[in-house]
């Protein structure tokens, strides 16, 4: 037989073990009266005849036991069973399973959570082609104690224009010493103010991570120069502020007073 009809076969012993633990144990017993009687016409008394055979047969319940086993689920029969001890065990002591609970709880907890962090930060690689290949370049500044702040734009620039390592270099500015912050502007939204958030990037930026806008163009590196105040929407920014509006490529917003153009 296939996998799949031993499973099936499994799943209806599973609902019928009832059933079939009573046939089992008629078929038992009839092969024990036949051996009972095999004995008794040897000569055995009735009772001598019943110890022979049950002698000669074996343990039953060692049958029963690989019969189940052999016929069932046996990681649904031991869940079932750990259940039940369970549930026995907190009816006569329900502080002592109340307090075991909680620590399970905590420890699974704090399980997933270092998962969920080791995941994101070490196992799942970031979203752009050929991660491995990205390099983050910062300044450091001994006389304001900084080791990882972010680079004076005059200095990217001589940076890239002297480059002879990487296939290109980009940048990004947010508000704090590392450049690690978003920019934070207000948008009109159905006549309220909205925040939003975001980062100032060099024209090629997106080039550079090899992300592509799923309407629209992304940025070009005349525009970093160029003060044309372009903009890139992110997909949920699109989606909440602006309804997913097909035709937004082209519009003008204004963010804090200042007015921007939608390319992608």
């Amino acid at each position: 037989m296939n996998r799949a009809t031993v499973l099936w076969s499994r799943i209806r012993a599973f609902f019928s073990r009832e059933q079939l633990d009573a046939e089992f144990a008629d078929e038992i017993e009839s092969h024990l009266q036949l051996l009972t009687e095999e004995h008794v016409r040897r000569g055995l008394s009735p009772d001598e005849a019943r110890r022979a055979a049950r002698l000669t047969f074996g343990g039953s319940m060692q049958f029963v036991e690989d019969h189940r086993e052999q016929r069932g689920l046996p990681f649904v029969d031991t869940t079932m069973q750990d259940l039940r001890y369970a549930a026995r065990t907190f009816r006569k002591n329900p502080g002592y399973a109340a307090v075991v609970a909680l620590t399970l709880a905590v420890g699974v907890g704090a399980v997933t959570s270092m998962f969920t962090v080791v995941r994101a930060v070490l196992l799942r690689p970031l979203p752009f082609a050929q991660p491995g290949r990205l390099v983050e370049i910062t300044e450091t500044n001994p006389l304001k104690n900084w080791t990882h702040t972010v680079a004076a734009p005059a200095n990217f620039l001589d940076w890239r224009a002297r480059n002879d390592v990487f296939a290109d270099m980009a940048g990004y500015v947010g508000v704090d010493d590392r450049g690690a912050s978003v920019l934070k502007r207000f948008v009109e939204v159905n006549g309220e103010p909205a925040l939003l958030t975001g980062i100032a990037v060099t024209g090629n930026l997106f080039d550079l991570l090899g992300v592509r806008p799923l309407i629209g163009r992304t940025f070009t590196w005349q525009e970093t120069f160029d003060d044309t105040n372009v903009l890139v929407l992110a997909y949920g920014t699109w989606q909440s502020f602006f309804g997913g509006d097909p035709n937004i490529i082209g519009r003008t917003i204004r963010l804090s007073g200042r007015t921007k153009r939608v390319v992608g």
